[in-house]
């Protein structure tokens, strides 16, 4: 979130960006999977890169990077998908 303002969540998230591999075998191979792409740059500082915020990947479902901002659960959830917390174990 880069504006201020109050901000609703309507429904559920189950954050899993970018998806790669599922597969069974496969998973800890794909080594863009889950992460910013280098044609995100722009939105992702990092992305493709080894430094800036995003380069380990993605660490929130949501950031706020403004002042002013509510951000109204509304009695939903944000959580990380079960595929992505075997690849990304810190998240907030």
């Amino acid at each position: 979130i880069t504006e201020p303002g109050r901000y609703v969540l309507m429904e559920d998230i189950i954050f899993n960006p970018n998806p790669g591999s599922q597969t069974r075998n496969n998973a800890n191979d794909d080594m863009t999977g889950w992460r910013p792409q280098e044609d995100q740059q722009d939105e992702y500082p990092g992305a493709g890169d080894y430094k800036d915020p995003y380069f380990m990947g993605f660490w929130a479902a949501v950031t706020i990077e403004t002042s002013d901002v509510i951000l109204d659960l509304n009695d939903h959830q944000i959580a990380m998908d079960e595929i992505f917390y075997h690849q990304q174990r810190w998240f907030t």
